[in-house]
């Protein structure tokens, strides 16, 4: 069992686990006496990312974003992907319009990119969950990196759209905002298996090619998708009742995928039933696919020395 420190303060909202057994850590920079900030009012603690070595605990590296990058007072850092042969940290920051953010471990610093792309789609912004509507205008959201690392994907949760950027263009901090605005493509509609578009908030990729999701509405609402190399679309697992509100996606190893249910929706609307089960984790087989973490070198170029 990974513990830190009673004196390292953290506001998870996501993590990754590299090849190299390091945890990399999204810390949203609440403090521990203030369960939600609201709108526009400044945490005491800033945006962090946090990198700990899982086999001893000890923190490796610990950065805190500077206001130019995540807005102590609009920023909410969502997820996160890795690219750890080069050292790069990829996050969707959902606050305000959104953006993307990268962290580079070798030079320690960061930038943010945020255009038309990182924002809510107006026309999408209405979730249907159980057959029930809900509005979510949320910005950039589900983000996945290509097994070869040279794309990004990433997409609005009040949105359809999957867009794609170079990594090579992002991750380049002397590109200018309008050059890496110029690069990005829409690389495909996120759909149910039955081909009706959907929103969605986590993803995941595998090292063959696969994108993994959950879809709202119609038919096929509240479920998990796979999304091949060849752009067909296949339902992997369908509950409405439990899988409200698919969230956090991971592997438990190769050919099991894992992913959160939680009824967000409910929770927004103040209509969580707190004596129901509203948190759930499940367990589906994917045969022949694993992380997208597995395509990359198991030996860096960096390292924390």
């Amino acid at each position: 069992m990974l513990l830190l420190s009673n004196a390292v303060r953290m506001f998870v909202q996501s993590m990754e686990i590299d090849n190299q057994g390091r945890m990399w850590i999204i810390d949203n920079g609440n403090t521990p006496e203030i369960t939600v900030v609201p709108s526009g009012v400044l945490r005491l603690c800033p945006p962090r990312l946090v990198i700990v070595d899982i086999a001893t605990t000890a923190v490796i590296r610990s950065y805190t974003f500077d206001d130019a990058v995540a807005n102590r007072t609009t920023s909410f850092l969502n997820d996160i992907v890795l690219d750890t042969t080069r050292g790069l940290a990829y996050i969707s920051n959902t606050g305000g319009d959104g953006s993307l953010i990268v962290y580079s471990f070798s030079t320690n610093s960061a930038r943010a990119f945020s255009g038309a792309s990182t924002k809510s789609q107006p026309f999408a912004s209405s979730v249907v969950i159980n057959g029930l509507n809900y509005s979510f205008p949320v910005p950039v959201n589900a983000i996945a990196l290509s097994a070869d690392t040279d794309t990004l994907y990433y997409g609005a949760l009040g949105g359809y759209t999957m867009f794609a950027v170079p990594t090579a263009m992002l991750s380049n901090f002397s590109a200018s905002v309008a050059s890496i605005d110029a690069s990005v493509t829409a690389a495909f509609n996120r759909t149910s298996a039955n081909g009706a578009l959907t929103q969605t908030d986590g993803m995941a990729t595998s090292a063959q090619g696969s994108f993994f999701y959950g879809s709202h509405g119609n038919a096929y609402e509240d479920s998990v998708v796979q999304r091949m190399p060849d752009g067909t679309v296949v339902q992997l697992y369908n509950n409405s009742q439990t899988m409200q509100w698919v969230d956090t996606f991971g592997w438990g190893g190769p050919g099991q995928l894992i992913f959160t249910s939680n009824r967000l929706q409910q929770f927004f609307a103040g209509t969580l039933n707190s004596t129901q089960t509203n948190f759930r984790l499940f367990s589906v087989a994917v045969p022949g696919q694993t992380s997208y973490l597995q395509a990359q070198s198991p030996v860096p170029v960096w390292s924390a020395a």
